[in-house]
This record gives C-alpha cells, structure tokens and sequence, in this order.
C-alpha cells in the first residue's frame, strides 16, 4: 500500500489501465484529487496518531510472529490485551499513551 504523508493511495498503479493519454490524464487529476480529499479528512494530529499507532500494531505483530494484514480477529484481541496489561489502565485507543507494548 503507497502512502502520502501517511493516507492510503485510493488508487495504487498496478490498478490503472488506461486507453489513452487524455484518460490517462483525467484519472491522474482525479487520482490527486481523491488523495488531496483523503489528506484533508483527518487533522495532522490524528494522522500523525494513526501512524504510530499502526507502528506499534505492527511492531507488536512482528515480535510475536503474527500478520498485521490481514490481522486476524485473534491477532487485534492478543494485541489489546496485551496493550491493556502493559499500561493497566482501559483502552481507549492505543494513541493515549505512546509506551509500547511490543516487549510483551
């Protein structure tokens, strides 16, 4: 997955077919388009948060040898869990307090 300034392309390259150079134009301007709306949906401060918090989620993956994507339903519940018992306080989100639970 391509990411700009942390948001998903909403259309990757390897899905673009085109027919010609003025389709291929249009969809490039309304690529940019979709990505300057999915930019501008969330503040720089929920972007920057989701971006640590998909660090953390998958950092915690990679020390357990588990799959981030597609995180298995047991995967997400082992994860709280143990984010839960490292801070032992109630999640709320995984971005209230930057400790990681990775070590765990």
């Amino acid at each position: 997955m391509s990411l700009l300034n942390g948001v998903p392309d909403p259309v990757p390259d390897q899905f673009l077919v085109v027919a010609s150079a003025e389709t291929a134009a249009t969809l490039a301007a309304v690529r940019e388009q979709a990505r300057d709306y999915a930019q501008g949906s969330k503040a720089p401060n929920t972007r920057r948060a989701y971006r640590a918090d998909w660090a953390d989620f998958t950092a915690w993956c990679r020390a357990h040898d588990r799959s981030p994507l597609p995180a298995l339903p047991e995967t997400v519940a082992f994860y709280l869990s143990a984010l839960a018992d490292y801070r032992a306080l109630p999640i709320k989100s995984a971005s209230a307090e930057r400790s990681s639970p990775t070590s765990l």
